[in-house]
């Protein structure tokens, strides 16, 4: 224990001691970080960080594995290829960052150096061979290693460099890291790792002082690309020892923030640029085609920015941060401890987790329904044409009917129910696709439909199943019984009417994401309030989200309208427009006494919010031949005069 806490304290001391100097040698080079509107900082603060970890850590190192190691004896099995192999490497991220902390270097020409970095690290032996994953299950990479080892080094070497964004999170995720490491190694009595590794965090101890919040220098591009390209050698060494039978977990697991951070921002990017259906104008279209931003530019959209903006102070943000880092470790060592645990269930609860987590950074290319991005795909106008529905119907039929022999037999899908299966599958899907068309499935316009509509989609679902049914029987092949048409019934009609209700949802759901929308407040439930909401709903060019309604009718409070809650009468009215930020309260009812309109408009008027009338009139136009013309909307759509 005693090398140990010698190496640790040994690198918090020569990094405490030469973080000062590197900093004054960053001011002098003018290696800067500048503020931008992408930093969070707002003073220019020294970068080069990482030389004085990659100097600390190196004297370490070789205090343990040389001719003059004064740890552990001299040239032990990590010394006999850590300087060739390792150091090497090392040393052309180093230089990559340093050259980029001081003239900031291309995309092309960073990853390009990475790969050699990593290309020269396996070269000397750091290869993942095999993949040990959950329930025993080994596999032998072979050549294969080789791509799977560079993805892993250049993508965690970046990973470490995309979370660098606040002071303190990418040294504090690097020190947990380490000491993860450390701890696994010497479970599987690794002793030159967990030396290795107890080196490396005392020197990011000796360093967090001067990076955390406030920082007075940076790691740089010098120091997150070596911490992360570190870490992924490291981590490679440990699972070619470990004798755990789930060693890919435990790099995953401790490295779980940096690479969730990194998957995140590759998705939200692609997504951003992503562009699913566009006309081009010379009728002609565009699918599935990229625009807009490039994935590889830089955004404030990482998890530490979205911390601070939900309102999370820096400090607290980073300290948050650890916490999941360090949870993540600990769930980590307890899966490499402990060689009979239920792994799936780990796995289920932190999987839970981390989609809770995404969902409440409130990432708006990750909601795929609210913001719109798949109404293009129930847009294509081929979806309207019955040549297209039927193709599809026969196939979901033909699931449908296989899904329910296969529930009806639990799954024994053989001998004569198998024939059977096959003699009558033709004449069940000929019979109910030509119900289908007689009875108007295909006449239906899915995107706007109600409950008219649903009806006539479950009367060609019961007519189909009814006819398919008789004549099944007319044809007496084999026992279908009719539990078996039950069950299909009961299917077909969940796939074919929830795929043509899943257009009609996706819509709903674009027309009520509030994104860059006035959050409107709507007083009355009546009759107007209906086609009021109905029209917000339906035309988007008024920009404006419904939030609630206001009745002066007692029993209808907490009740739902429209999808929309009744939050109370005109008493609740000034906490409403104090706490719910309304920008906007728009009148659906002519039964407000004149007293009482004035009361509103003075509410409203203290709290800085709009006030309109919606009025709905039916006017008769004017004879032909007249010159002048009265324009007014119908039943339903907005008046401009009145709204």
């Amino acid at each position: 224990m005693g090398k140990y806490l010698l190496l640790f304290l040994g690198g918090f001391a020569v990094s405490f001691a030469l973080t000062p100097l590197v900093r004054w040698l960053a001011i002098r080079v003018n290696a800067m970080d500048i503020p931008n509107e992408r930093k969070v900082h707002d003073r220019p603060i020294p970068r080069l960080g990482g030389v004085a970890i990659f100097v600390a850590f190196t004297s370490m190192v070789f205090l343990a594995f040389s001719p003059f190691a004064l740890v552990t004896n001299p040239f032990v099995s990590v010394g006999k290829h850590w300087w060739r192999g390792y150091l090497a490497a090392a040393s052309i991220i180093v230089g990559l960052g340093v050259f980029d902390d001081l003239r900031p270097l291309g995309a092309r020409v960073k990853f390009l150096t990475q790969a050699l970095a990593a290309c020269c690290a396996m070269y000397f032996g750091y290869v993942i061979d095999r993949l040990n994953l959950p329930w025993g299950v080994s596999i032998h990479l072979g050549l294969w290693g080789i791509p799977v080892t560079l993805l892993w080094i250049v993508g965690l070497t970046n990973a470490f460099n995309l979370i660098d964004g606040l002071d303190g999170l990418a040294n504090g995720v690097a020190l947990i890291s380490s000491l993860t490491l450390m701890g696994v190694a010497l479970l599987g009595q690794n002793v030159e790792l967990a030396l290795v590794c107890s080196a490396l965090a005392g020197c990011l101890l000796g360093f967090l002082p001067y990076n955390f919040h406030p920082a007075s220098i940076f790691l740089g591009d010098s120091g997150s690309l070596f911490l992360g390209f570190t870490l992924a050698v490291l981590s490679i060494t440990t699972s070619q020892k470990s004798t755990v039978a789930v060693s890919i977990l435990i790099p995953m697991m401790a490295f779980g923030l940096p690479i969730m951070d990194a998957l995140l921002a590759m998705i939200r990017r692609f997504l951003r640029a992503m562009h699913v259906w566009e006309t081009t104008g010379q009728g002609t279209y565009r699918v599935f085609f990229l625009r807009g931003k490039s994935m590889f530019e830089a955004d404030r959209d990482h998890i530490h920015h979205r911390l601070m903006r939900l309102g999370i102070y820096h400090r607290n943000a980073v300290i948050f941060l650890y916490a999941i880092c360090a949870a993540m470790s600990v769930s980590a060592l307890v899966i490499a401890s402990y060689r009979n645990i239920d792994t799936g269930v780990v796995l289920a609860a932190i999987g839970i987790a981390v989609v809770i987590g995404i969902r409440k950074l409130r990432y708006e290319e990750l909601q795929f329904l609210r913001n719109g991005s798949l109404v293009p795909l129930s847009r294509f106008p081929v979806l309207g044409y019955e040549s297209f529905q039927i193709p599809i119907d026969l196939v979901m039929v033909s699931l449908a009917y296989y899904v329910a022999y296969w529930l009806r037999y639990d799954g024994v899908f053989t001998g004569p129910v198998k024939a059977t299966f096959i003699a009558t599958l033709p004449a069940m899907l000929l019979t109910k696709i030509v119900v289908f068309h007689l009875t108007g499935l295909y006449r239906i316009r899915w995107r706007q439909a109600g409950v008219p509509e649903m009806l006539r989609g479950c009367r060609s679902m019961v007519l189909g199943s009814a006819a398919a049914a008789v004549v099944l029987t007319y044809m007496q092949v084999g026992n279908i019984g009719a539990t078996t048409l039950v069950i299909d019934f009961y299917v077909v009609s969940s796939f074919l009417l929830g795929s043509r209700f899943s257009a009609r949802l996706i819509h709903y759901y674009a027309q009520s994401n509030p994104a860059h929308k006035k959050r409107v407040l709507i007083y009355g439930t009546g009759p107007s309030a209906s086609l009021l909401i109905c029209e917000l709903l339906a035309n988007q060019h008024h920009s404006l989200a419904p939030v609630g309604f206001i009745d002066e009718y007692h029993g209808k409070n907490r009740k739902i309208l429209h999808g929309y809650p009744i939050l109370g009468s005109f008493m609740v009215l000034p906490e409403v427009l104090r706490d719910g930020g309304i920008e906007e309260l728009i009148i659906a009812t002519t039964k407000l006494a004149p007293q009482q309109l004035e009361q509103l408009k003075e509410l409203c008027h203290q709290h800085d919010v709009t006030v309109r009338q919606f009025r709905v009139s039916l006017e008769e136009l004017p004879q032909p031949g007249t010159s002048t013309y009265l324009f007014s909307d119908v039943e339903g759509p907005l008046k401009k005069s009145g709204f």
